[in-house]
């Protein structure tokens, strides 16, 4: 499975995200998705899904959860590494300590 470093920073910063399953669908399977749950300030907001292919609700909710650990675990070695690149890449476009060279 493959996300944005956007959903990643949601999922790894967010209290409210949590794993649901659904199912099962036309193949017999279930698939997994991750969400941040509605609260008072906001409503329910899928952050990625699945295709169906787990065999039990279980399962499904599993791998979700599974995901959700490791991305919240592994984050700030993640996210280091993002804010490395997006400074290489500014130092490379010119930018230093807040200024733009032309």
């Amino acid at each position: 499975m493959s996300i944005s470093n956007y959903t990643a920073l949601v999922i790894a910063n967010n209290p409210n995200v949590g794993a649901n399953v659904g199912g099962p669908s036309d193949n017999g399977k279930y698939v997994g998705w991750i969400e941040i749950k509605e609260t008072k300030k906001s409503k329910y907001h899928p952050l990625l899904n699945t295709e169906p292919i787990y065999d039990t609700k279980a399962d499904a909710l599993k791998a979700m959860q599974k995901t959700i650990d490791e991305i919240k675990s592994n984050k700030d070695e993640h996210f280091q590494q993002i804010s490395k690149n997006i400074v290489s890449k500014a130092i490379e476009a010119g930018i230093k300590d807040g200024s733009y060279k032309k």
